[in-house]
C-alpha cells in the first residue's frame, strides 16, 4: 500500500494482514532469531548448514514463529530453502541479478552482534549470511554495508549519527569496507552511492518502501537521517507503506544498534511478544562477543541461559501439539472445553517448571507464559467461533 492509502500509523499496533497482535513478529524476526539461535548453540560460530536446518524448521513447524506457524515467506527466501533441501549446498541462494530482494538484509543484526569487536570478520560473515537465500550482488552487498553500519555503531566507533552520512573519504563506514576488500568498498555501485545518500534532498516517492533490497536499506537510512528518535524513525518508515516490516526491520537494526534498548519507547517493549526470550537471545551471543568487557558484564552466566533455551524449547513443542488442532484435521477441536482443557494443562506445566529454573530466570520465563497465552487467548475465539 503506498503512502497516504491507509490511516497514519502512530503507534505499535496489531493487526494487518495476518491479524497479528500488537507486539508480535514476521517472518523478518523469526529468520534472525533462528540465526541467533544457531550461532548460541554452536559455540559462537556461523554454521550455515545449522542456519538453513533451522529456516527449514521455521518453514514447516512454526519454529520461533510469534503465533506458532509460518505465515508468511518470500518467493526467492523459500527457493534458496528448497535448493538446500535438494543440494545441501548452504550457500543456495540464486546469484542473478534479479535475486536482490530484501529477504536477508532484513534478518541480518544477530551477525554483526557477535563479530561487533571483529568488524572485519563480521562484513565477511554478514555477506555469507545473504548467500543463504539471496546472492544477488544488490542483496549481499547490501549486507555489506548494512554490517559495516552497525558494527560502527555496536563497537561504538561511532557515537555520532552524522558521521555516517559524511562524504566518503572521511566516512568511518567506508574505512571499515576498505579494510575489509583491500581498499577497495566491496560494493556495486548501486548500494555505494546510497551512503552518503543525499537524503536532505530525497523525498517519498523516490523513497519508498520496497522489497528490493537496496531501496530498502535507502529507505531505512532516510528515515534514520530524518529522525532523532528510534519512535520518531520506526513511525517515518512503516508509513512509506509498501513492505512495511522489512523497511521497519532494517531500520529498527540501524536504530536499535545507535539508541541503544534504553531509547526504545517502553511502551513500545512492554508487549513485545516473548521480550525475555529475545533479550535472553541477545545475551546468549554476547557471551561470544570477543569483548571480555561485554562477557563480564552480562548479567545471565550462559549455562543458565542454555537453561532457560531449553524452557522455551520445550514450551514451544507443548505449544505446537495445540496449534495443530487448531487446523482444519480430523483431531481439530470441536468444543471449547477440549480447548481449554488443554490450555489449563499447558499453562500448568509451564509454571510447574518455572519452579525449577535459577532464579535469574524466572521473570524472563513468566513473559514467555505470558506470550504463550496470549496467543491462545487469541486462539479460544476462533475455537468460539468454529463451535458455534
Amino acid at each position: 500500500m503506498p503512502p497516504g492509502s491507509f490511516p497514519e500509523v502512530t503507534n505499535i499496533t496489531g493487526g494487518g494482514k495476518f491479524d497479528l497482535l500488537p507486539g508480535q513478529w514476521t517472518d523478518d524476526t523469526s529468520m534472525a532469531l533462528c540465526i541467533a539461535e544457531s550461532i548460541i548453540q554452536n559455540s559462537g560460530e556461523i554454521n550455515p548448514k545449522d542456519i538453513q536446518d533451522r529456516f527449514y524448521d521455521w518453514y514447516q513447524n512454526g519454529h520461533l514463529s510469534s503465533t506458532g506457524e509460518c505465515f508468511d515467506i518470500g518467493k526467492t527466501t523459500l527457493q534458496g530453502m528448497n535448493r538446500y533441501q535438494r543440494s545441501k549446498n548452504p550457500y543456495s541462494g540464486g546469484t542473478d541479478e534479479y535475486c536482490a530482494g530484501n529477504g536477508s538484509i532484513m534478518r541480518l543484526a544477530p551477525v554483526p552482534i557477535r563479530f561487533s569487536f571483529d568488524s572485519v570478520r563480521g562484513v565477511k560473515e554478514s555477506a555469507d549470511s545473504s548467500r543463504l537465500t539471496h546472492g544477488g550482488p544488490g542483496a549481499v552487498d547490501s549486507c555489506k554495508l548494512l554490517s559495516a553500519i552497525l558494527i560502527c555503531f555496536l563497537s561504538g566507533t561511532v557515537r555520532d549519527k552524522t558521521e555516517i552520512f559524511k562524504p566518503k573519504d572521511e566516512n568511518p563506514v567506508y574505512s571499515l569496507l576498505r579494510q575489509v576488500y583491500d581498499g577497495e568498498t566491496g560494493l556495486i555501485a548501486e548500494v555505494e552511492d546510497i551512503l552518503p545518500g543525499n537524503y536532505s534532498e530525497k523525498a517519498p516517492p523516490e523513497i519508498c518502501g520496497s522489497g528490493h533490497s537496496v531501496k530498502a536499506l535507502e529507505a531505512a537510512l532516510w528515515a534514520f537521517y530524518h529522525t532523532n528518535s528510534f519512535r520518531d524513525g520506526a513511525l517515518k518508515v512503516v508509513n512509506l507503506g509498501g513492505d512495511a516490516d522489512t523497511t521497519g526491520a532494517i531500520y529498527g537494526q540501524i536504530a536499535g544498534s545507535f539508541y541503544g534498548a534504553s531509547g526504545i519507547p517502553t511502551e513500545w517493549l512492554e508487549v513485545v511478544a516473548l521480550r525475555e526470550f529475545l533479550i535472553w537471545l541477545v545475551y546468549g551471543i554476547l557471551h561470544f562477543n570477543s569483548s571480555e568487557d561485554l562477557q563480564q558484564n552480562l548479567p545471565i552466566p550462559l549455562q543458565e541461559l542454555n537453561v532457560g533455551f531449553k524452557f522455551f524449547l520445550d514450551a514451544e513443542t507443548n505449544y505446537r501439539d495445540i496449534h495443530r488442532k487448531l487446523l482444519p484435521c480430523p483431531r481439530m477441536y470441536r468444543n471449547l472445553e477440549d480447548f481449554d482443557s488443554d490450555k489449563n494443562e499447558f499453562i500448568s506445566k509451564l509454571n510447574s517448571a518455572i519452579e525449577e529454573l535459577p532464579d535469574s530466570l524466572r521473570s524472563g520465563a513468566a513473559n514467555i507464559i505470558l506470550g504463550f497465552t496470549n496467543r491462545l487467548e487469541k486462539a479460544r475465539i476462533t475455537v468460539q467461533r468454529r463451535c458455534r
